[in-house]
């Protein structure tokens, strides 16, 4: 389910982030089955969930 094997790793943290980006802001990765359920994968991360909601109030502000 991650990039090396069962495990989320370092990889994981700087890819899936680009990932992210790529599907849901910046839009320029088509949203194929594959990225979007690694993305979902990430996103059910509470260090992922705690980042994205840090990253929200500094845009709101």
């Amino acid at each position: 389910p991650y990039l090396l094997g069962e495990q989320f790793t370092a990889a994981d943290v700087m890819v899936g982030s680009n990932v992210w980006y790529g599907l849901t802001l910046l839009k320029v990765i088509e949203p194929r089955p594959v990225f979007t359920a690694y993305v979902a994968r990430c996103e059910a991360r509470p260090a992922f969930q705690r980042a994205n909601a840090i990253e929200a109030e500094a845009l709101a502000a």
